[in-house]
């Protein structure tokens, strides 16, 4: 074996050494003055650098034609084509007050300008992420993204009304799989580490197969790396609602051929609070992450290596009170060993101790990804490994316990193995071609002395062609086909033992389903001239039922209801039309979309008419001795949603300093066959409320000390939810509310002009309002949504010459 590592390694030296490629150039802007500090880099290549203050840069290449984007904040980003026999390279960057012409990675099969995609995507860069508390204040910004809550931390993405499976979320182009399907599992992603956000509002299945009729999340920790340079950051936060604790930091750098990056967070937080309800009991959370990757770049290629623990130990919130309205807690006696219910203090809650019951979980993701390039050629490779574990704890009033030999009630392995294949064709004049392959392989195992859904195996294959074309200097088109299978089994082995409402049966059953899906997209993006573009495209997806909704069967504490699976669903497949228009000037930048989603055989869930279940699956009358939990099953019925979304930011180019963001985003879903006397179940449920953001934000320079500081000033107004599934309380109308924001971030430069520090200061919900989110599971346990929150961030950067 360690021949073998050494044999690699020289291998990938030699190739380095061999049939390298250097460019030179100069950076300037219109005006032809030299621009210091520009990036240049290279997203296939993994490999950049910056100008120095001449504006100019030199570059070591493998040979081959690849693509350098040149940035800078304020000016237009610039893609150039290199090629072998060219050496020189002289660009001029145009100043600008927006960044339409971000390169993207997601959603297509090559870096491409956010502004000639015809599919609607959003991006979030690192200034945006780092001058934020987390993640649910950084993705708000994006119209048409909500996030379903269950506390302050398991958030999931909910793009144009779907959520769940319905959203794919991706680490670095690959799929995570959490155990999405369960409404408390949330993002198992921390912000330290994460450069950038890509999001895709509408059906990505083209390369991404099931789960994708919502959209795509990508989380990216890719960022540029300098040659013989040590760089990073320590960072510490606190947050005033929570007590929320944070310490973190990375390294990252690069020698010769090799890069490297490291990054590290640790997180707690007592229970949240708000006007209504105190302080929230079992809100607590901890949060440890740790990733970090490796990279060679060579001739003809480069490989890199990316691995990631995250470890979450969260409160589960499950609303109890006494009779006096304080939340209660379970708690055992030390001599009969019998578990009992008592109230529980703010100032026991203000203390970062977790309560029964409790999730810890641990995702562990290894992610290998291989470039191969030879002339106008080009192979990617994606190879992935994740260990999911997730337990639940909790205890049962009346109960005899030993806490020291407690064994968890539901104890979820699932093993996933991701496989993504891309060959780039060579271009056939203004064609670009790709074909690939991609699926996963999934493995899930109960361990726990419950279960909600049985073990299970899943295989998936895709296969996919895409292609895009510059018809001409005002057209682009771009489209694709896929197939996809996926085989499903469910196993009788894995469940609990005892009685499940029939003596002597096993509470799951064996069973093994196949699903064949053909689908594709098509779209135009049309150049009406340099400052106006308009967007059209056509795009289908499909989603197997996941084995929530197949064969569920027993109590889900983050949800606190019976759940009984459907193994007669049938896939959803659905087909959605987008149009965008993008405007642009000096003073301004505006962005509309409308789109139109129909959804056949869309998956929901609701109550069953005051039926209860025990635990054990028995039937129960409400008031009995033992804790009882309304049944919920899975049904189908078509579905549509439309909706549209606004942004304008005007930013006066007689007032430089001053932008002004507002954006509106509407959403509405019915199902198309509904029972036209009740009208209760006309509505899709869990679909988010109008919103209306506006944002003013302030840009200075007031001297050398503070190389910037910006305050802003936001209102945000969600608007009421009537429109609901009310059919058996399935669900309830939500109030609107208004909630009033405000930042100040401050850069502290040193005598040469460099970063020193970075200060940010965020305060949420500034008046301490006290309302419910209508995307919050807590919701319908009574419980509000946080009050005033004050965060203070403080990054110290730091680069070491090596």
């Amino acid at each position: 074996m360690k021949k073998l590592i050494i044999v690699f390694f020289s291998l990938i030296s030699s190739f380095y050494i061999y049939g390298q490629h250097r460019i030179t150039g100069t950076v300037t802007d219109a005006n032809g003055q030299a621009l210091g500090g520009v990036e240049v880099y290279s997203k296939s290549l993994h490999i950049g650098t910056t100008t120095d203050s001449d504006g100019v840069f030199t570059l070591n290449l493998p040979k081959g034609q690849f693509t350098l984007n040149f940035s800078m904040v304020g000016y237009r980003k610039v893609s150039v084509a290199t090629t072998d026999t060219r050496h020189t390279y002289n660009v001029k960057l145009e100043a600008v007050f927006n960044q339409l012409n971000e390169v993207v990675v997601t959603g297509v099969t090559q870096a491409t300008s956010l502004k000639s995609l015809p599919v609607s995507i959003a991006t979030i860069n690192t200034s945006e992420i780092q001058s934020q508390p987390g993640f649910s204040d950084i993705l708000k910004s994006v119209p048409g993204f909500d996030l379903l809550t269950t506390g302050p931390v398991a958030l999931k993405p909910v793009i144009r009304g779907l959520g769940y499976n319905r959203v794919l979320t991706l680490y670095n182009g690959v799929r995570q799989e959490y155990q999405q399907w369960g409404a408390e599992h949330g993002i198992e992603i921390e912000e330290t580490g994460t450069s950038r956000i890509e999001v895709i509002k509408g059906p990505a299945a083209l390369l991404y197969g099931s789960d994708a009729v919502g959209g795509v999340v990508n989380f990216i920790t890719e960022e540029q790396l300098k040659q013989g340079e040590l760089n990073g950051f320590f960072k510490s936060q606190y947050q005033t609602n929570s007590k929320l604790q944070e310490y973190a930091g990375e390294f990252k750098g690069k020698l010769g051929m090799w890069g490297y990056k490291v990054d590290f967070s640790n997180k707690r937080a007592a229970a949240y609070k708000n006007d209504k309800d105190g302080r929230v009991f079992n809100s607590q959370f901890k949060n440890t992450n740790f990733s970090g990757d490796v990279s060679a770049n060579y001739n003809h290629g480069n490989t890199k290596l990316f691995v990631s623990r995250f470890d979450r130990k969260l409160g589960i919130t499950e609303g109890d009170r006494d009779e006096k309205g304080r939340f209660v807690k379970t708690v055992v006696d030390a001599k009969t060993h019998i578990v009992d219910e008592v109230p529980v203090s703010d100032k026991q809650m203000g203390k970062y101790k977790i309560d029964f019951p409790y999730q810890p979980l641990t995702h562990f993701s290894l992610q290998l990804e291989q470039n191969i390039f030879y002339k106008n050629n080009k192979i990617k490779l994606d190879l992935g490994y994740q260990n999911n574990l997730r337990r639940e704890f909790g205890l049962d009033k009346g109960q005899k316990v030993n806490l020291n030999a407690l064994p968890p009630a539901l104890y979820m392995k699932m093993k996933t193995y991701t496989y993504n294949g891309i060959y780039y064709l060579p271009s056939f004049g203004t064609w670009k071609l790709n074909v690939g392959l991609n699926g996963i392989y999934q493995v899930h195992e109960n361990a726990g002395k419950e279960a909600v859904i049985p073990n299970y195996n899943l295989f998936t294959l895709g296969a996919f062609a895409y292609c895009n074309k510059h018809l001409n200097e005002k057209l682009d088109f771009a489209g694709g086909l896929r197939y996809d299978f996926s085989n499903v089994k469910g196993k009788s082995e894995g469940g609990p033992k005892g009685e499940y409402e029939e003596a002597g049966k096993k509470k799951f059953q064996d069973f093994t389903k196949d699903y064949n899906n053909l689908n594709g997209s098509l779209g135009l993006t049309y150049a009406l001239n340099d400052y106006h573009t308009l967007k059209a495209n056509v795009s289908t997806g499909f989603r197997r039922p996941n084995f929530e909704e197949m064969a569920a069967k027993g109590v889900h504490e983050g949800t606190a209801r019976y759940e009984l699976g459907n193994r007669d669903l049938s896939p959803e497949k659905n087909v959605q039309f987008d149009l965008e228009y993008i405007g642009e000037n000096e003073n301004l930048t505006f962005d509309l979309s409308g789109f139109h989603n129909a959804i056949s055989d869309f998956i929901y869930v609701q109550k069953n008419r005051g039926r209860l279940r025990t635990r054990d699956g028995l039937i129960a009358e409400k008031g009995g001795v033992e804790k009882t939990y309304y049944e919920f099953t899975y049904g189908q019925k078509d579905a549509r949603i439309i909706g549209a979304e606004a942004y304008i930011d005007i930013h006066p180019q007689a007032v430089s300093w001053l932008h002004w963001k507002n954006s509106l985003t509407l959403v509405d879903a019915q199902f198309k066959r509904y029972n036209k006397e009740e009208k209760n179940n006309k509505y899709v449920s869990f679909i988010p409320p109008a919103k209306l953001k506006s944002e003013i934000k302030a840009n200075f320079k007031p001297n050398k000390m503070f190389g910037e500081l910006s305050v802003s000033f936001g209102v945000d107004r969600t608007f009421k939810q009537d429109r609901v599934y009310t059919l058996y309380d399935t669900e309830s109308a939500t109030k609107g509310y208004t909630l009033f924001n405000a930042s100040v971030g401050a850069f502290f430069k040193n005598e040469k002009g460099n970063t020193v520090a970075k200060l940010f200061i965020v305060g949420d919900n500034l008046l301490d309002k006290a309302y419910q989110n209508h995307l919050s599971r807590l919701k319908y346990v009574g419980v509000y949504s946080p009050g005033r929150n004050v965060s203070l961030k403080l990054i110290i950067p730091f680069a070491i010459n090596l």
